[in-house]
């Protein structure tokens, strides 16, 4: 469980401009973060725009020179929410830095990826996803670098892969098949 409560965040320093008129339910604005820092992470700089237009939130953001596009949508009448990214070549680490050590999980944030991704939560709590992604993970040590393809859909109960490959110099795996999540 990841904790994000007040004692975790440290600073933020970002900038908001736009306007809003709440009687017509619209607004619009620039939201800039110069940079941001927490216990468990730091946040590169980035730029987004967020919209409000008949109870629809956007985020999108701001495309620039990151090989990285992310929207989200929330309908604040339905509750239902939904995001999409795509990356070509993006490096996580160029966007989040883990502060602690990330174990595990630090070679998939300096992986270069490449691909698409979409999650949908519907206002009763379900959610659908879908993923076609591929990446590289750096050498670490006396590790080799591995190639890992992914490509699947899933929902709340289950995720469905299309391909799971992981190979490197040292051998390779593949799945084909569902996985259960409960």
């Amino acid at each position: 469980v990841l904790d994000l409560s007040a004692e975790q965040a440290q600073a933020a320093d970002l900038s908001l401009r736009g306007e809003a008129q709440l009687e017509q339910m619209r607004a619009n604005f620039t939201v800039q973060v110069f940079d941001a820092e927490t216990s468990l992470f730091s946040l590169s700089r980035q730029t987004a725009r967020v919209s409000l237009e008949s109870g629809v939130w956007e985020v999108r953001k701001i495309r620039d020179r990151s090989p990285f596009d992310f929207i989200a949508r929330w309908n604040s009448a339905t509750g239902e929410f939904g995001a999409e990214m795509e990356m070509e070549r993006f490096e996580p680490i160029r966007l989040v830095v883990p502060k602690k050590n990330a174990g595990t999980l630090e070679p998939f944030f300096a992986s270069a990826v490449t691909g698409k991704a979409k999650l949908e939560i519907a206002s009763s709590g379900a959610f659908a996803y879908t993923f076609d992604l591929r990446g590289r993970t750096p050498p670490r040590g006396v590790i080799a670098s591995a190639d890992i393809v992914g490509a699947g859909s899933g929902t709340e109960r289950a995720v469905r892969f299309g391909v799971l490959a992981v190979s490197s110099p040292l051998g390779a795996f593949s799945f084909c098949g569902s996985l259960g999540l409960s």
